[in-house]
C-alpha cells in the first residue's frame, strides 16, 4: 500500500493590524470644505426659484458654511499658539503652499453666499450682511494675492517637482476675489467704486494669467508624461474651478462696468464677457470629460479618503455658476437650466464629502 502524500495548507497571511494614518490636521488643507459648502449656499438661493425647497435649504448650509470656517480659523489659529511649525510649514513646504488659496477662496465664497441669503431671508439684515462681505472681501482678497503672487516667483528659478493640477488651488483665489469683488462694487462708496473694480478687474487678469501657465503644464504632464495618481483623482475638478469661475467673473465685471462706461463701449464690454464666456464653457467639456473619467477611476480603485475629496465640490459650483450668470447676460434661459443641474450635482458631491469627512474622522482621527 503507498501511502497517501498529505499537503499542509499554505498558511493565510494574518490580516493587517496597522492602523490607518490619522487625517491632516486642522489647517489650510480643510479649507476647501468652506469654499464647497459656501457656493452651494449661494447657488442655492440663486437657483429657489427653480428647485423646490432650496431656499430653505440654503440657510442651512449656509449655518453649516459658517460652522465649519470658524471651526477652522479658530482651531488653526489655536494650533499655531502651541506650535509655531504649523504654520512655518505651510510656506515652507510647496506641497502644502497652495493650499493657502484655499483659505482665500473659502473666505471669500461663505462671505458672498451671505449677501445672497440673508437679505433674501432677513431684508432687515441687508446692511450687515454687505458688511461682512466687506471684511470677507478684503481678508479673503489679500490671502489670494499674496499666495498666487507667493506661488509664482517660488515657480521662477526653482525645481518643485512635477507640475500637477494641485498647483492651481495657489491660483484661483485672485478670480473669486474678481467675482465677488464685482459684486460687493453697488454697496461701497461711490469714491471706491471704480476702484473696487478696478482691482476686480485686475485680479482677473492676474489669475488667467497665472491659472492657464499652471494648468498647462499641469496636464501636459498627466496627459504626456505620467497619469494622475490614483489618491488624487479628485484634484482632476480643480482646472474647472478656473474655467466657471472665470466666466462668472467676466460677466460680474461686465455687468459693473456698464455703470461706468459709455452705452456703446458697455455694450462691446457685455458682448466680450458673453463670447468669453461660451469660449470657456465650450473649451471645459472635454476636461469635465476627462476629470469625470479620473473620478470614477478613483472610486473603482477605492482611492483613501483625504481632504482632497473636496475637490468635487467647489469647481462644479464655479461652473454651475458661470452657466447662471451667463445666461443672465445672454438672456438664454437654457444656460439657467444648466446653472440648475449643476446646483444638484453639487448638491450630491457636498453631501457625499460632509458625510465621507465625518465618518473618517471619527474613525482615523486628526494629526496634529
Amino acid at each position: 500500500m503507498i501511502a497517501e502524500k498529505t499537503t499542509t495548507p499554505a498558511a493565510t497571511p494574518a490580516p493587517s493590524t496597522t492602523p490607518a494614518p490619522k487625517l491632516p490636521a486642522i489647517g489650510p488643507a480643510w479649507f476647501p470644505a468652506t469654499m464647497g459648502t459656501g457656493i452651494l449656499a449661494n447657488l442655492l438661493q440663486t437657483h429657489a426659484e427653480r428647485l423646490p425647497g432650496a431656499s430653505c435649504a440654503a440657510v442651512i448650509v449656509l449655518a453649516i458654511a459658517w460652522a465649519l470656517l470658524i471651526t477652522l480659523i479658530v482651531g488653526y489659529i489655536v494650533r499655531i499658539s502651541l506650535s509655531r511649525d504649523a504654520f512655518s510649514i505651510t510656506l515652507r513646504d510647496s506641497t502644502q503652499t497652495p493650499m493657502w488659496g484655499t483659505v482665500s477662496m473659502g473666505i471669500l465664497s461663505v462671505g458672498s453666499a451671505t449677501t445672497t441669503i440673508v437679505p433674501a431671508h432677513w431684508p432687515r439684515l441687508t446692511d450687515a450682511a454687505w458688511r461682512v462681505d466687506t471684511v470677507t472681501w478684503l481678508v479673503g482678497t489679500a490671502i489670494g494675492i499674496i499666495t498666487a503672487l507667493g506661488f509664482a516667483m517660488r515657480l521662477v528659478g526653482r525645481d518643485l517637482g512635477a507640475p500637477t493640477t494641485v498647483w492651481g488651488l495657489a491660483v484661483v483665489g485672485p478670480m473669486v476675489t474678481a467675482t465677488t469683488g464685482s459684486g460687493l462694487v453697488p454697496h461701497v462708496s461711490e469714491v471706491f467704486q471704480f476702484w473696487l473694480l478696478t482691482v476686480s478687474a485686475a485680479s482677473f487678469f492676474l489669475s488667467l494669467f497665472l491659472g492657464v501657465a499652471v494648468f498647462a503644464s499641469a496636464y501636459h504632464h498627466h496627459w504626456r508624461v505620467e497619469p494622475l495618481p490614483l489618491a488624487a483623482s479628485a484634484s482632476a475638478w480643480i482646472p474647472l474651478g478656473m474655467v466657471g469661475q472665470s466666466t462668472a467673473a467676466a460677466q460680474a465685471i461686465a455687468a459693473q462696468a456698464k455703470y461706468m462706461l459709455l452705452p456703446d463701449y458697455a455694450d462691446s464690454a457685455q458682448g466680450v464677457a458673453n463670447a468669453y464666456g461660451w469660449f470657456m464653457l465650450v473649451a471645459g467639456i472635454p476636461l469635465v470629460g476627462w476629470a469625470t473619467a479620473m473620478t470614477l477611476r478613483g472610486f473603482i480603485g477605492r482611492m483613501p479618503f483625504a481632504p482632497g475629496w473636496w475637490a468635487l465640490t467647489f469647481p462644479i459650483g464655479t461652473l454651475a455658476l458661470g452657466a447662471t450668470l451667463l445666461a443672465n447676460g445672454t438672456g438664454i434661459g437654457a444656460l439657467l437650466g444648466l446653472g440648475a443641474f449643476g446646483t444638484l450635482v453639487l448638491v450630491g458631491t457636498v453631501t457625499l464629502c460632509l458625510v465621507a469627512s465625518i465618518l473618517s474622522i471619527a474613525r482615523r482621527g486628526l494629526a496634529w
